[in-house]
């Protein structure tokens, strides 16, 4: 049931219960019609909860989606970075093998000479 047809049964049921408390009961109005208005009314507060729960959980399960979708293209980033790194890592670790052979050759080359 809508907001709107909550909001009409909800004013019926005040106006009924205020009209029985003005009259002192000279307009008969039944047990069974208030009863019967109560419970609808009790009815339409359930099922607006129900769709109330039903899309905060629709929100959070699109929220959750977009969090993880976020973090997998984090780690997208940091695995890219990462080989980014390791590939200047090695070239840099090879760059100082060629230098730490060419100084040992020079070093064995003075060391002939003397």
């Amino acid at each position: 049931m809508s907001g709107k047809k909550f909001k009409i049964l909800n004013s019926k049921i005040n106006f009924l219960l205020q009209v029985t408390t003005d009259t002192g009961g000279k307009h008969y109005v039944t047990g069974v019609k208030v009863e019967y208005m109560t419970n609808a009314q009790e009815s339409c507060l359930r099922d607006l909860n129900e769709g109330i729960e039903n899309k905060q959980a629709e929100i959070m399960a699109f929220h959750s989606k977009i969090y993880d979708s976020e973090v997998q293209q984090l780690r997208d980033v940091a695995q890219e970075r990462h080989a980014l790194l390791m590939e200047k890592v090695i070239a840099t670790k090879l760059s100082l093998v060629d230098k730490v052979t060419e100084m040992k050759s020079l070093l064995s080359y003075e060391v002939k000479k003397v």
